[in-house]
């Protein structure tokens, strides 16, 4: 006959060894997570922040869109970073600053839509993996070009440029002497492009609109001088094309002879304009102002180059 306490001893015995086991998977799986809050939500605006992660012995070893999309750098490759380091992408910049701590700029989140990014953190030892998941809602601050002035800073000004565009060509097959008449600045056209060394110099802008600002014509006995009425152009990162007054230039006559294959070709030649631009953009609503200065590279037509080449006609 078992005694009273026996079953009620062992009973206890058994209970405190299973939560002994409990505690120690417990603290055990506490030593190795990485990510103490799996998930975080930035405004639309650009912003920094600063993650502290549990433990200091991972690797990134994957970067993906939020529906799981692999994410690529420049060169192509997929995002990932082993030590210390920096990873960059089209709206963001990941560095690891410390072996804990990753430090996160993202621009303004101007796609009209929410976006983010699910990093893969990786134990190389046991391949244990965890994700942290960043997400940025859209941009609710929309600005708007309050002033663009220009300066002549050092490196500055006007010089011939190199540029040549090929205009109009001619091919003459004639028996009778004659004149041709074209105007040789038919595709004379201005180049503009900004340059500007702050992340966020063109990443303020919706994709859908344009933002136009006034650009000098010329230098002018060493003065920054505008067309009248000034010419105006969208601010972008990629080249701008405008219209050069030149295209309705009266036309040229060129003679040929008779019994001769006659090809008349015209270059348009160029000088270029440099120029330090100061822009301003505000919030309409807030007044929040932000100032960006980079150089402006202007390309306009200001000669062209004729050539004539007679050839006997073939039989």
């Amino acid at each position: 006959m078992k005694r009273p306490g026996h079953t009620t001893r062992l009973f206890y015995l058994l209970f405190t060894a299973l939560l002994m086991l409990v505690q120690t998977a417990c603290h055990n799986d506490e030593e190795i997570r990485i990510v103490p809050q799996p998930e975080t939500t930035l405004g639309g605006d650009a912003t920094t922040l600063d993650i502290t992660l549990a433990r200091g012995d991972w690797q990134i070893t994957a970067i993906t869109t939020l529906d799981g999309t692999t994410m690529v750098g420049d060169n192509n490759q997929p995002l990932k970073l082993e030590g210390l380091g920096t990873v960059e992408f089209r709206w963001f910049t990941l560095a690891r600053v410390r072996e804990d701590v990753l430090h996160l700029e993202v621009t303004d989140n101007l796609d009209g839509s929410e976006r983010g990014m699910i990093l893969y953190l990786t134990q190389p030892e046991s391949s244990y993996t965890e994700t942290l998941t960043i997400r940025q809602q859209p941009c609710t601050t929309v600005y708007e070009v309050k002033e663009m002035t220009y300066t002549l800073e050092e490196g500055d000004g006007e010089t011939e440029s190199d540029w040549m565009i090929e205009g109009t060509t001619q091919v003459i097959h004639a028996q009778q002497e004659g004149i041709v008449r074209f105007n040789p600045y038919q595709n004379a056209w201005n180049y503009h492009d900004f340059k500007c060394d702050a992340k966020d110099a063109f990443t303020w802008m919706l994709s859908d609109h344009d933002y136009l600002v006034p650009v000098p014509d010329r230098l002018t006995h060493g003065q920054l001088t505008f067309a009248d009425p000034t010419e105006t152009i969208a601010y972008s990162q990629w080249t701008v094309t405008s219209r050069h007054p030149l295209q309705d230039a009266p036309m040229i006559e060129v003679a040929y002879e008779g019994g001769k294959k006659t090809t008349v070709s015209c270059r348009i030649l160029y000088r270029e304009l440099k120029a330090t631009y100061h822009l301003t953009v505000a919030n309409p609503t807030s007044g929040e102002e932000r100032h960006y200065t980079g150089k402006l590279i202007r390309r306009y037509p200001c000669d062209y180059k004729l050539e004539k080449k007679v050839e006997e006609l073939e039989p």
